[in-house]
């Protein structure tokens, strides 16, 4: 069975109140009806909302005020209050590649819309490329706003927290947008994504430099409470996902504060160190086994992009110095890192 795609209450709360605003007393009883959704329900933190309520909304405006670029319109008129665990979250990002990355995997909290990767695209380029969950069930008027909120906020949260990355290069180049232009949409695309356009592409997406992905990004003083408890709210939202994973999540984001320990991480999930074991002995694995795994991936990962000395890769898995990281990758791959190289 495919899983039921959701908004958070609190988002679906913005487009009530978008709707008021534009379109005149919003329709709680059709909503009730055909979604289940109360005022009550949304008055509570753990409420999801299904997708196509969100979609529908989106096209009721569209209708309402004959705006076939309303998704647009939505960016400009929406007030977010981004919660302080999830600022805490973008914190642990080494670089702006993982920032956006990062950024991705925190907007499935607010709506499960899309799948962001970030993937090679020319000799001098990367895509972050935005990805319907469902094209069956999303309109284009969401994918509109899911890009140009993804490139104004990106943009401001770098700039607010890393000032040095509006000084060292262009950040996005050019969109692709996966349908045509609306007719009636004259020079409006144009005007607020504020970079070149391409529509009717295979993907939707935002073409960023490769120089700039590799900006250094300086670590946040965060407890581990701070950068776990994202990971647990995340976690939530997929009822399937494992124990491990999470803690494997909270290991790849711990990393570049130092080489995790179970004790403290199991503090961090409020549970006995007794009991945060159990659990993982239930799946088979061990927080060490764990702690390898994550480090392993997050090695290969940084020497693809070939943009980070090996000392420098060292302090980013956890190492206390280079010599225990050689060690580490001399088990995993009978070699030292500059004879692979």
């Amino acid at each position: 069975m495919d899983k039921t795609l959701t908004v958070s209450a609190t988002h679906f709360k913005y487009h009530i109140q978008m709707f008021e605003k534009l379109c005149g007393p919003f329709p709680y009883l059709h909503y009730q009806q055909k979604y289940g959704i109360t005022p009550t329900k949304l008055q509570q933190n753990t409420y999801r909302v299904p997708l196509e309520a969100a979609t529908e909304f989106f096209k009721e405006c569209a209708r309402i005020l004959n705006d076939p670029c309303f998704g647009l319109t939505w960016v400009n008129k929406v007030r977010f209050q981004i919660s302080g665990h999830i600022v805490s979250k973008l914190g642990t990002a080494p670089d702006v590649a993982a920032f956006l990355l990062q950024c991705g995997r925190i907007s499935a909290l607010a709506s499960e819309l899309a799948i962001f990767t970030l993937e090679p695209y020319d000799q001098g380029h990367h895509i972050f490329k935005i990805t319907p969950a469902n094209s069956d069930i999303i309109s284009y008027l969401q994918m509109d706003a899911s890009l140009l909120f993804t490139k104004r906020i990106t943009h401001t949260l770098l700039k607010f927290r890393y000032p040095d990355t509006q000084l060292n290069g262009k950040d996005y180049s050019q969109v692709l947008i996966g349908h045509d232009k609306p007719k009636e949409a004259g020079d409006r695309y144009e005007q607020e994504f504020e970079i070149p356009i391409k529509f009717n592409q295979p993907v939707n997406g935002l073409l960023v430099p490769n120089n700039w992905l590799n900006i250094r990004l300086t670590a946040l003083d965060l407890s581990i409470v701070d950068i776990i408890k994202f990971e647990i709210d995340k976690a939530q939202l997929n009822q399937h996902q494992s124990h491990t994973e999470t803690v494997a999540n909270c290991i790849h984001s711990l990393l570049p504060y130092g080489s995790p320990k179970r004790e403290d991480v199991a503090k961090a999930f409020n549970m006995s160190l007794r009991s945060f074991q159990r659990r993982l002995s239930d799946e088979d694995t061990n927080f060490k086994d764990i702690l390898n795994r994550v480090r392993k991936e997050q090695c290969t990962q940084y020497l693809e992009r070939d943009c980070y000395p090996l000392e420098e890769v060292a302090f980013l898995l956890g190492y206390s110095n280079i010599s225990a990281f050689y060690a580490a990758f001399k088990r995993w791959h009978n070699t030292t890192p500059r004879q692979l190289n």
